[in-house]
């Protein structure tokens, strides 16, 4: 008899997850039933409205056909359709489309029709890729179309273009359901084992609780090292050009030092890096890459007279260093993301060491799979986050910490709101968090004027009067600005017209919410290194555990922190959080608009924005690193003391040292299994 309510609880979980994993297999092989599924003509339709019909004499047994006539080319389709019998006991469990040399960037999408019901599969829902054919499992009963469309993809989004070079296609093939049904068993495997693994892990955890000694103090000189050391080896092992955008940013720093040269022509394509972009056989050449014959050859004199310099502070010191020194380009690409890693672990110390709860949380955003890889390139990533991050994690400082908020409090909040908003504008809306400082903490001199709470209650009448007016002044200011500006003209548009832009971007986000969660932990390289989807589970679960560690630690007490923002800040921080997401996302109307072929949009006015706002069937280019900014405000309002209560239990220093170390090895494995072996 089993006395412990903790194993009995353990027991519980296990048999109920096993339970689970037999149901899912027991409905997907009994609806995964390879039989006979057409017994008439399948019409497959050009949209043109040309046709092709194939009698069932030539369809095998398992409605297996190849597209083309037996002596002639493949054919090539930009959209297909596969009318099935009308029938609504036909089951489709899978269908297998065999496309030769497909280029990485196009993707097929297969929609499949019950009526109106329509469901949708991609790359997403394809399980199966092996020699040019791609296995959808669809699992669907009375299908009566399917249509296949050849897309290209615009970061987790789909634009139809291009043809599809369809030499085959199989539904509910005998093959294509033994291999499914291999790949199914060894998913639930691998589930089994992981499920396994995380129960021996808590209990060794729970087990180790007596060593956690770890005090809070000690955290921003953890994460401090942690990120050198993760920043360093990844820079390293992420080869030059392979982060988006970066040659363009190397280019950006050069034209803010009043340069004209194009990096990449004076290093000759440097390290033939371009070549391996989108090609997973392809490795680095290191006789190339490792050349230290090659210097930095600029003659220009450097002229730095632009305040966007401070958008890539790190990196262009190292590029002047570079000219000065005239360094080999390896060791001056080096020293730049060197330099970046080291300015991102600094304002990462300062950030954790500010923040007054919720140190753990904010550790684990700031070393996120998407964060390691940016730490250390030359996008101006590096500053956006790390100053996005020391901006929360101060003011939290400032209104759960700080005694009194002064005057240099204040400046020190605009000044970092200020760098924000020369990197990125749409983030400057975290400026909003400063309504959230509490009043009596206000001690702020001004020559002889002090402001705090009695002399705001004294004067409520005047302040109110003045400050109407200055906000009714800034709402002018800002619309006359904000209409001067290609984006301003945007965002007004989509303030103007929401039953357009607020359905769009609605539609934008659910259809690349996996896509956005996948980025933040296996969309490395140019979006095209991915990682198992068991890593994206291990690094989202940690995440959403990391948020309940709602206590501070000091040696081995344990005080668990209540909820610390009233309901108005938690509603008001959501809407903030909200807000930044479908302004982050509205950015980039500009990109997909001129990819959908619309031009002179920056002539536009309001109403001509709003019309190609209502245009537009999507928002693409967007990539999950945009969002990460916002994070914080996400998590860290959540709070709950029983849950807090029950991670007390375990070592968890121990636990964060078990992340960081697969998190590490993992993406290890991975990075230099796709660049160098």
């Amino acid at each position: 008899m089993v006395k412990n309510k903790y194993i009995k609880y353990l027991i519980s979980i296990i048999v109920f997850l096993l339970f689970l994993i037999s149901y899912n297999n027991y409905v997907t092989y009994k609806r995964f039933n390879p039989k006979k599924l057409i017994s008439k003509p399948i019409i497959l339709n050009k949209y043109n409205n040309q046709s092709l019909t194939f009698d069932s004499d030539y369809i095998d047994e398992f409605a297996t056909k190849e597209v083309t006539d037996r002596n002639a080319m493949d054919i090539y389709y930009k959209n297909l359709e596969l009318v099935l019998p009308i029938d609504k006991n036909n089951i489709v469990s899978s269908i297998s489309i065999e496309t030769p040399d497909i280029p990485e960037e196009i993707n097929l999408v297969v929609e499949a029709y019950s009526g109106n019901i329509v469901n949708t599969y991609s790359y997403n829902n394809i399980l199966i890729k092996k020699d040019n054919s791609n296995i959808i499992v669809i699992n669907k009963k009375g299908i009566d179309k399917i249509v296949i469309k050849c897309t290209r993809e615009l970061f987790g989004n789909y634009n139809e273009s291009g043809d599809i070079n369809l030499k085959k296609i199989s539904i509910n093939d005998k093959n294509d359901y033994k291999l499914v049904k291999k790949k199914l068993i060894c998913y639930n495997v691998y589930l089994l084992i992981a499920i396994l693994i995380s129960i021996l892990v808590v209990k060794f955890l729970k087990y180790m609780k007596k060593y956690d000694k770890v005090p809070d103090e000690k955290l921003p000189k953890k994460f401090f090292i942690i990120s050198i050391i993760f920043g360093i080896v990844f820079s390293i092992l992420i080869p030059l050009y392979q982060i988006p955008d970066e040659l363009t940013h190397i280019n950006m720093i050069l034209n803010d030092l009043n340069m004209k040269t194009d990096f990449n022509s004076e290093s000759n394509g440097y390290g033939d890096t371009l070549r391996i972009m989108h090609k997973y056989d392809e490795k680095v050449n290191l006789d190339s890459y490792i050349d230290l014959d090659k210097k930095i050859n600029i003659d220009e004199k450097i002229k730095p007279s632009s305040i966007n310099l401070i958008k890539h502070f790190p990196q262009f010191i190292g590029i002047i260093l570079g000219k000065i020194l005239h360094l080999p380009i390896i060791i001056c690409i080096t020293l730049c993301e060197f330099l970046a890693v080291l300015f991102y672990s600094f304002i990462g110390y300062k950030t954790i060491k500010y923040m007054p709860f919720k140190k753990e949380l904010m550790m684990i955003i700031m070393l996120l799979p998407i964060c390691i890889q940016q730490m250390g390139s030359f996008s101006y990533d590096v500053m956006l986050l790390s100053m996005c991050y020391l901006f929360i994690g101060y003011l939290l400082y400032l209104k759960y910490t700080k005694e009194h908020i002064t005057l240099v409090n204040i400046l020190s909040l605009f000044l970092i709101l200020i760098i924000i908003t020369i990197v990125k504008l749409p983030y400057v809306l975290l400026g909003f968090l400063i309504v959230t400082l509490p009043l009596d903490k206000l001690n702020i001199k001004i020559g002889n004027i002090l402001i705090n709470k009695e002399n705001i209650y004294k004067n409520k009448k005047i302040i109110l009067i003045i400050s109407i007016i200055v906000v009714i002044l800034m709402i002018i200011l800002g619309l006359f600005i904000l209409n001067k500006m290609y984006f301003g003209r945007l965002l007004l548009a989509a303030l103007s017209y929401p039953k357009k832009s607020i359905p769009l971007i609605l539609k934008t986000l659910w259809s690349g919410k996996f896509y956005y969660i996948r980025g933040l932990t296996s969309e490395f390289g140019w979006l095209d290194t991915h990682s198992s989807i068991l890593f994206t589970i291990f690094v989202i679960a940690s995440l959403l555990i990391t948020c309940f560690i709602n206590f501070k630690r000091k040696n081995k007490n344990i005080v668990i922190i209540e909820q610390p923002f009233k309901k108005w800040e938690i509603i008001y921080i959501y809407i903030i959080a909200i807000t930044l997401i479908f302004i982050i996302t509205l950015s980039m109307v500009d990109w997909t608009a001129v990819i959908m072929g619309f031009t002179d949009l920056d002539k536009l006015n309001i109403s001509g924005l709003g019309d190609v706002i209502g245009r537009l069937p999507f928002i693409g280019g967007l990539q999950s690193r945009y969002y990460v900014p916002v994070l914080p405000l996400i998590f860290i309002p959540i709070f709950n003391k029983k849950i807090s209560n029950k991670l007390s239990l375990v070592n968890l220093s121990m636990a964060m040292y078990l992340y960081y170390i697969g998190l590490f090895a993992y993406m290890f494995i991975l990075l230099l299994n796709r660049y160098w072996i």
